[in-house]
């Protein structure tokens, strides 16, 4: 099965950070497309402060020439100072009215470049102290904007309404976030209008899993088992600590190995988007090291996955041999 790479524009970055200056030149949009396509990228992931509606035109005539796609596009709900306690959720009705409509500008956008899927992150939805935010309150908040949102594109849009996908973080840059796992995500779309519900599903991300304690590969096959699988984040994490967005399976091979074989066992035939942070350390023409390394282990463990013999697996799993079928998975892993 042949798959499509995509990253996020903000993945080739100066290296900026909260702790130190930036240590590259920054590059414009359209730089950075033509350095994607340089690397074998099909597709681009952008927020709405990145390409905007200003913008749009022209980036999506350059993508056109390019063969490339945005893969994925969504509003930047946690940079501005005014979503410091939220967007959509916001305690304060005139900010939650605003985000919405930046919710639907967004949507516009989206239609105008094309995009795949619209995602929906949690950014500053939740809390910081104790008795902070009444999440059943905000919860609430939360549907009623989705169902404006979705109702918005359903009528301006028909049978072209681009589909949505929520990805759930625990925490960062709030200390505990609404929606913090892919379970929490799929059941607030069963919350939403029965008309759009089958049009929300989840974005999961490696690290945002791992952040948690959880495993990436059971998030997504609860994702499949609800059709819910609309795209995904893949990287890697070194446990429960901040958000590190390293190459995928840069940390884990057997972990990254997993993912891959459940996505091909499962028929996945979406985007392979890599969310990443290079290193600041990385020089100017290095600067897109990350996305290679990515890349090369996902084609790499790829055809490790397709060595792996199903029959086998079901076999060990049945006789409850697990420690036969690690051993099988070791033998095929480490003799690539």
């Amino acid at each position: 099965m042949a798959y499509k790479f995509a990253a996020g524009v903000w993945c080739d970055n100066p290296g900026a950070s909260r702790f130190g200056e930036a240590t590259r030149t920054a590059r414009t949009i359209e730089e950075r497309i033509k350095a994607y396509k340089k690397l074998g990228l099909s597709g681009i992931e952008a927020h709405d402060n990145e390409i905007t509606s200003k913008m749009a035109p022209e980036i999506k005539k350059l993508l056109d020439d390019t063969r490339m796609r945005v893969a994925l596009y969504t509003a930047n709900f946690f940079w501005n100072k005014k979503y410091t306690n939220g967007a959509l959720a916001s305690h304060d009705a005139k900010v939650r009215k605003e985000a919405v409509e930046q919710l639907k500008r967004a949507i516009d956008t989206a239609h105008v470049l094309e995009a795949d899927v619209l995602v929906y992150w949690n950014g500053q939805e939740g809390q910081d102290v104790a008795f902070g935010k009444d999440g059943v309150e905000a919860l609430g908040y939360l549907r009623d904007a989705f169902n404006e949102a979705l109702e918005y594109d359903a009528t301006n849009y028909g049978d072209k309404a681009i589909p949505v996908a929520i990805e759930p973080k625990p925490n960062e840059p709030r200390c505990s976030m609404l929606l913090p796992t892919v379970g929490d995500a799929i059941a607030f779309s069963y919350s939403l209008d029965p008309r759009y519900q089958a049009k929300v599903g989840v974005n999961p991300e490696v690290a945002h899993s791992i952040m948690v304690g959880l495993d990436y590969t059971k998030d997504i096959e609860t994702a499949f088992f609800h059709n819910k699988l609309f795209h995904i984040h893949l990287n890697d994490q070194e446990g429960p600590k901040y958000d590190q967005d390293l190459p995928f399976a840069a940390v884990n091979a057997k972990r990254g190995l997993e993912i891959i074989a459940c996505l091909k066992h499962n028929g996945y035939g979406g985007w392979v988007s890599f969310d990443l942070n290079p290193l600041r350390t990385d020089a100017e023409d290095k600067r897109n090291n990350i996305i290679k390394a990515c890349m090369a282990n996902f084609k790499t463990l790829s055809a490790i996955a397709d060595r792996l013999d199903w029959n086998k697996i079901k076999r060990f799993r049945r006789a409850g041999d697990f420690s036969g079928l690690d051993m099988y998975i070791d033998s095929v892993l480490l003799s690539a």
